[in-house]
């Protein structure tokens, strides 16, 4: 039975919880985020303390969102200029389904690694000028789709900080828009992506 999990929740304490990582385990992320700024998931990664495939299947399990497969999506050229490749390299994350909602109101769906990183939703509504919400999707998973979908960004670099964080400047606001036919929540969405309830 899916356990409830507070949404305030952060993802070390959602792995802790599920015993997915031990409490030796997290002191050492832990320590390593606050001496080199990195991302939690980007420690676990490094360090190999968890496999990737089971950090996003528990955290779909737990959170209650759909964990997609990048390799089976067709990118929309709108989506990837809502969502520019620096972007999606610093936060680890993909702009994935696109759904209308009312009038006038467009959701735009980011497949991450981990979508309790509230800072990643903010930049990617930031750039997109739309709301924005996380679906998961495997570390390498993303890496690799970022490969095949962004052409190389030589720019990319010169947007972060010396701390290799994003730029604290405003991104121009996205238009919320975009053409082609918005799919119905909770289908498969032909030639973006299968949502895997597996999870």
């Amino acid at each position: 039975m899916t356990r409830t999990v507070r949404p305030t929740w952060s993802s070390a304490e959602i792995l802790l919880s599920a015993g997915v990582l031990d409490p030796h385990d997290l002191q050492v992320a832990q320590a390593l985020c606050l001496q080199t700024g990195h991302r939690f998931l980007d420690v676990v990664a490094s360090l190999h303390l968890v496999d990737e495939t089971l950090v996003a299947r528990t955290l779909s399990r737990e959170l209650g969102i759909p964990w997609v497969q990048p390799s089976l999506m067709t990118p929309s050229e709108h989506w990837l200029r809502w969502i520019p490749r620096f972007v999606a390299e610093q936060y680890m994350l993909l702009p994935a389904h696109v759904r209308a909602r009312g009038v006038g109101k467009t959701i735009l769906y980011v497949a991450m690694e981990d979508p309790t990183d509230e800072e990643a939703l903010r930049v990617s509504a930031r750039w997109s000028g739309l709301e924005v919400r996380p679906l998961l999707a495997a570390r390498s998973a993303i890496e690799r789709a970022i490969e095949q979908w962004y052409p190389p960004d030589s720019s990319g670099a010169a947007r972060h900080g010396p701390d290799n964080r994003l730029s604290q400047s405003d991104p121009p606001v996205g238009s919320g828009r975009t053409s082609g036919t918005f799919m119905a929540w909770g289908r498969i969405p032909i030639g973006v992506g299968v949502l895997d309830e597996t999870g």
